[in-house]
């Protein structure tokens, strides 16, 4: 009996520290941007900052992602997962294809959307007349 106890334990411990972050699901009526405090509305424009051992960092437009990390460079093995302007599935930033996107209405008005691939960002008509953003530029809070 003894080692079954421990048998579960040992799994129990396993499960909870296992894998690389995911992201969560984010509760459009109650989530509210890490940066400016506002509702996150919607999914499409959103983003998140997974810190190991802190509870997860959601913001309702890339900008705001910016501009948090300017103030407060992301932890060692952090994640950043951005929304998928066309799905919104979640994609990790670093194969995500990121379009400035000048006069596109965002919730703090950044105009910065994220696609899965360079297709998915050519079929949306939110992003037509775009240009390329660059990814670092993000994660490093806007310093180039």
């Amino acid at each position: 009996m003894r080692s079954i106890g421990m048998a579960l334990l040992t799994l129990a411990v396993a499960s909870c520290a296992g894998g690389p972050p995911q992201p969560v699901a984010i509760d459009l009526v109650n989530d509210v941007c890490a940066h400016c405090r506002m509702v996150i509305s919607t999914q499409k424009t959103a983003a998140q900052l997974l810190a190991p051992g802190e509870e997860p960092k959601l913001f309702d437009d890339l900008g705001c992602l910016r501009s948090f990390l300017e103030t407060a460079p992301a932890p060692e093995g952090s994640a950043v997962f951005v929304a998928d302007h066309l799905t919104g599935d979640w994609v990790r930033l670093e194969d995500a294809v990121i379009t400035e996107v000048p006069g596109l209405q965002t919730p703090m008005g950044s105009g910065l959307v994220a696609h899965r691939t360079t297709a998915d960002r050519d079929r949306d008509p939110a992003s037509r007349g775009g240009r390329p953003f660059d990814k670092a530029i993000l994660l490093s809070g806007g310093r180039p």
